[in-house]
């Protein structure tokens, strides 16, 4: 009899497993369906899956003008998507979608290649790997939400808004899989990527923009693969020096916008050479990808003939307070993609401060000449690529002592 109770002890403790098995792949089946019904079925349902509570409650807010046609609405799509769990009184509101019509002063959404490193900007467009030279995307992460921008072009024209926007601008925000300590896996990053690339062709498809699908693309010549972007930058090209330099910048060619950077290798040069350089930077933004972003920078005081420029003579030495100071030439083209600024510096490498006596402040900004033209006329680089033409240099920009300013 002891031996019979054991045997049903234990199948009524596989079939409550079983039961609650059961009831767990329910609940997941249900939440899977609940999101890949959302927002169009364009939210990445598998990514989500795991980040869910055990019995969620999910929300979905939807608008825009392709979601609800004849409604005044900014976006072409707009979706976020909440849950909330038992225990919790608020909604946890991660996930945002949103695709639009660039429509002038949307530099806030575009990348800031003041900010960003070579090394990041690699690893922030290997997500979407190679992209079409009218698009361009980046994976990054924001505080503790991933995210991912795409801009891609529609020669027809986006529909929906007032005024024609041949631009179009996606926007994902994904939670942190890690809230503490979160450091997004490439796998995370391409899943964002994905997202954006497969909102991207359904709002292209609708819009009739006749373009090719980004998740089809593959670069069929060598152009496309954007080799040497940045082998343009040679040391002894440029006349800074008789060491090698290393060179990085992004890996794949966009009509919208153009990075290289590039370092000494020889520590010893640095110390040699007075005023001694950190870095050669050249930065390209082209089309919708202007808007803004000369004002961003005078709005810091970092353009040509900066307002507040006190009114008196240069003197004959400049006192540099900060270290990793630059001297930014700024210039502006007409390229594929339409108006263009191309912004060349070079970074001074100063452990505290520095004085530069008036040939040395001299030197500088012959190698900021020397690294614009340059990069202006390099077969590989981003102006010639781009077509760029009937360009005007615009003038200096120091980035030290404010009273020094232009």
């Amino acid at each position: 009899m002891a031996a019979v109770g054991t045997l049903l002890a234990v199948v009524a403790a596989l079939s409550a497993c079983d039961s609650k098995k059961a009831a767990s792949e329910d609940r997941i089946s249900k939440a899977e369906e609940r999101i890949s019904e959302s927002c169009e079925g364009l939210l990445p349902a598998k990514h989500l899956l795991p980040m869910l509570p055990d019995q969620p409650s999910i929300a979905v807010r939807e608008y825009g003008t392709m979601l609800q046609p004849g409604r005044e609405s900014r976006a072409l799509l707009d979706c976020s998507l909440a849950w909330t769990a038992d225990t919790q009184t608020a909604p946890y509101r991660p996930v945002k979608l949103r695709a639009e019509a660039v429509l002038g002063q949307d530099a806030a959404a575009f990348p800031d290649l003041d900010e960003l490193m070579a090394s990041e900007l690699d690893e922030q467009e290997k997500a979407f790997g190679p992209l079409p030279p009218d698009a361009h995307g980046m994976v990054s992460l924001d505080d503790d939400k991933l995210v991912a921008t795409l801009t891609v072009g529609c020669p027809k024209g986006l529909s929906g808004r007032v005024r024609t926007s041949r631009d179009l601008l996606v926007t994902l925000n994904l939670p942190a899989t890690d809230p503490d300590a979160y450091k997004p896996s490439g796998r995370e990053r391409r899943a964002a990527a994905r997202t954006a690339v497969k909102t991207a062709d359904w709002v292209t498809r609708r819009q009739h923009c006749k373009t090719p699908s980004l998740a089809d693309y593959s670069p069929h010549s060598q152009q496309d693969k954007g080799p040497g972007l940045c082998s343009w930058l040679d040391a002894k090209a440029l006349h800074l020096t008789d060491n090698t330099w290393a060179a990085q910048g992004g890996e794949h060619y966009s009509e919208r916008i153009g990075y290289c950077s590039a370092v000494p290798d020889d520590d010893e040069y640095r110390e040699e050479r007075h005023p001694a350089l950190q870095s050669v930077t050249t930065k390209s933004w082209s089309g919708a990808y202007t808007d803004g972003v000369y004002e961003e920078f005078q709005d810091r005081g970092k353009t040509p003939g900066w307002a507040g420029r006190a009114k008196f003579p240069r003197p004959s030495t400049v006192e540099i307070p900060e270290p990793d100071s630059e001297l930014a030439l700024w210039a502006r083209s007409t390229c594929d993609a339409g108006p263009a600024y191309h912004r060349a510096a070079v970074a001074l490498d100063t452990e505290d401060s520095a004085v530069l006596q008036k040939r040395e402040r001299k030197q500088l900004s012959e190698d900021a000449r020397s690294v614009l033209e340059q990069y202006l006329k390099a077969p590989a680089g981003w102006p010639r690529r781009s077509h760029c033409h009937d360009t005007e240099v615009l003038g200096e920009a120091p980035d030290w002592q404010e009273d020094d300013r232009r």
